[in-house]
Order: C-alpha cells, then sequence, then structure tokens
C-alpha cells in the first residue's frame, strides 16, 4: 500500500511541477530564455515570430494537458490508497490458491513470518469470500476444505464457537490482529461469517 502511495505523490507532484511551469507567464520567460542561452533551442525557433509563437503555445497546451492527465492520475491512486486504509477487507477476489499461500510462513524466520501478517494478507478478499463464497448454503466441509482449509483455533461470536482464520494486522493501527470467522447453523451449514480485532 505504501508503494501505491508512493506512485500517488510522484504522479501528484509531476503533474503540479509541470502545471506551475506552463503557467503562461512562466513558460514565455523560459521560452525567451532559451532562445537567449541555448543555440540549439534557438535554431529550432529560426522561424518567423507568427509561427514561432504557434510552436511555443502549442507545446505549452500540450503540457498543460500532460500535466492534468498526471495529476489526475495521482489523485485517483490516492483515492484508491485511501479506500484500501479505510477498509482493508476489500479490493481482492477471492483464490483459495492464495488464500492458502497468504497464510503461510514456510521459508520464512519469525521476523519475516511478522512483517508478513503485518501487511495484511489475506485481508483484501474478505469482502469478496463473504458476499459470493460463504453464502448460507455453503456446508461445513465446502467451506473447511475446499475454501479455507483447517481453522487452527476458534472465536466466541454471539454464545456460537466459530472456526476462525487469521488475516494479520488489518484495522486500527495496524498493531493489533483480524481474523475471520465462520459460523454454523445446526444443520452444518454457515449462519453468518465476519471479521473481528482480536
Amino acid at each position: 500500500m505504501l508503494f501505491l502511495l508512493a506512485l500517488a505523490l510522484c504522479f501528484a507532484f509531476i503533474g503540479s511541477a509541470l502545471l506551475f511551469l506552463t503557467r503562461k507567464s512562466t513558460y514565455q520567460r523560459l521560452h525567451e530564455h532559451g532562445l537567449r542561452t541555448n543555440p540549439i533551442y534557438r535554431w529550432q525557433f529560426e522561424k518567423s515570430q507568427s509561427v514561432q509563437m504557434r510552436v511555443v503555445n502549442f507545446n505549452r497546451r500540450f503540457l498543460r494537458g500532460v500535466a492534468s492527465i498526471s495529476v489526475s492520475i495521482g489523485v485517483l491512486l490516492f483515492c484508491g490508497y485511501l479506500v484500501r486504509v479505510a477498509d482493508p477487507f476489500r479490493g481482492d477476489k477471492f483464490d483459495p490458491q492464495t488464500w492458502a499461500e497468504a497464510g503461510l510462513c514456510k521459508g520464512l524466520n519469525d521476523g519475516e513470518c511478522a512483517q508478513k501478517e503485518r501487511t495484511c494478507p489475506r485481508g483484501g478478499m474478505v469482502h469478496d469470500l463473504i458476499s459470493n463464497h460463504l453464502i448460507s448454503q455453503t456446508t461445513r466441509s465446502e467451506t473447511v476444505i475446499k475454501l479455507l482449509g483447517q481453522s487452527t483455533y476458534d472465536i466466541q461470536i454471539n454464545g456460537l464457537k466459530c472456526p476462525g482464520y487469521s488475516l494479520g494486522m488489518c484495522s486500527g493501527l495496524g498493531l493489533d490482529y483480524d481474523s475471520l470467522f465462520v459460523c454454523f447453523d445446526q444443520n452444518g451449514t454457515v449462519a453468518f461469517a465476519g471479521h473481528v480485532q482480536h
């Protein structure tokens, strides 16, 4: 997520700098400075004054268009970052293999495993999982075996003992763990599911 923020700031900064440099008065001063000091630049504009100004104005409008697009991309990326920070439980499609791999620390030392958990590796799949996979007709065996794997702990929810699955450190300040819980009814089908911080 920090990469997304850095990318957003980069696009916004480049776009803002271009907008500043292509203000009419600033761009005209840069053009005149280039004519005085840069022989290659001056050679490009050895035309009539009217043709020269048309080229300068076209270049300025083009750069302002690029700047506006860059700022817009930066704003969109920043909004995407805010959405992920505000709701880390959305954004990714649920995939059983990705889910399984995200919950493993095989080949990692304790520090690397803790770092992986801090990234909330399963969090983004929760909304899609609950909305599209953990529906009321889903049985315990289908859920545990085919979708999520075997739960290693239970969570008490509304007096029920529900299988829990670690999501990582997703919500709040990222200091506490979040878990997915899946509660079943007497028939062994999904009664409800959700996530909890603890």
